[in-house]
């Protein structure tokens, strides 16, 4: 969970912008809410994308073991893993202009949401192979996606301990705020890999209901899923570290 550190002093009298300043700052403010809807287009094509491919190209849902009961795992990770954690990483730079200790919930919020789906599909996915006896954690997919969920874990208490409750001291915070925004993409980045691996296994391991190679209509619909979930993490990649579009402190308090 990002925070600027507090400053409780008094603002620092700026120069006044000339007129090609105002023109500069409404191009990048133009391009910046361009990117930040494209991060919404792409994660609403990348959720329509994965359900169709489960739904109707791999049979749709259940909670009984059965290979319907693997097809809730890639819907969560995708939703979790990449929408929502990706939208709660640009956070701070949409809402840049509220309190900040509310951006803070809706960061820490959405973080949480993704973690619910995330611990669900996890079970989902051990669940169906346990009942089909399919070893679990055996492949590289397997243990890129552990260490992206085990990392993000790791990111969410730090982050919590850190900045909600019970705080780290003003200079702790800002010692910890590079790493915890330098870490949180890094994890959508190996999320990414996790969702692509995954998508290219299970098309792989499809070859009863189709052959990849032959480029199916599955085949083209996770192909393009993977080219959108790598798109969102690029655009937000821009967007967290671009530094004009950083929020800006407004020497408030923080309760």
């Amino acid at each position: 969970m990002e925070s600027n550190i507090d400053n409780d002093s008094d603002p620092v009298p700026v120069s006044t912008p000339n007129k090609d300043d105002f023109s500069e700052q409404e191009t990048n403010w133009t391009i910046f809410y361009m990117l930040v809807i494209l991060v919404e287009v792409l994660s609403l094509v990348a959720l329509v994308l994965v359900v169709i491919l489960t739904k109707d190209h791999l049979g749709g849902y259940a909670w009984d073991g059965s290979g319907k009961m693997f097809n809730w795992h890639p819907v969560l990770m995708v939703l979790g893993l990449v929408i929502l954690y990706g939208n709660a990483a640009i956070s701070y730079r949409v809402f840049r202009n509220s309190p900040k200790f509310t951006i803070k919930l809706v960061h820490a919020g959405l973080q949480f949401l993704a973690l619910i789906f995330v611990i669900i599909g996890l079970i989902a996915v051990f669940g169906f192979h346990n009942h089909n006896k399919i070893p679990n954690m055996y492949s590289l997919h397997s243990w890129i996606g552990m260490a992206t969920v085990l990392m993000f874990c790791m990111q969410y208490v730090l982050g919590f301990l850190g900045f909600l409750y019970p705080k780290f001291s003003d200079s702790q915070r800002a010692t910890y705020l590079g790493l915890h925004v330098f870490f949180g993409v890094a994890i959508l980045a190996m999320a990414v890999v996790a969702c692509v691996s995954g998508l290219t296994e299970k098309m792989l391991f499809s070859s009863k209901l189709f052959t990849y190679s032959n480029f199916p209509a599955a085949g083209n619909i996770a192909n393009t899923l993977g080219l959108a979930i790598t798109a969102i993490a690029v655009t937000v990649g821009y967007i967290v570290y671009n530094p004009s579009y950083k929020r800006q402190e407004q020497y408030e308090n923080i309760q």
